[in-house]
């Protein structure tokens, strides 16, 4: 899961620093392992994003789709 962590970043940071993200939330089944990953994504992506994982993880891809 460390592993999964620093690729996610070294994939995302780019796009998230292009796009000027400030907030990042995890949701879904990723929120389900997500503290095992947690240290490499927010020192991977630095102060400028903060990261989130919401508690309640049902239903939020619909919702996320639904908001395109």
């Amino acid at each position: 899961f460390r592993s999964a962590g620093r690729h996610y970043v070294a994939g995302a940071k780019a796009v998230l620093e292009e796009l000027a993200v400030t907030r990042l939330l995890f949701a879904g089944q990723i929120a389900k392992s997500f503290d095992l990953m947690e240290k490499e994504i927010k020192e991977g992506l630095g102060d400028g994003i903060s990261v989130s994982v919401l508690d309640d993880i049902q239903g939020t891809v619909l919702v996320g789709a639904a908001s395109l």
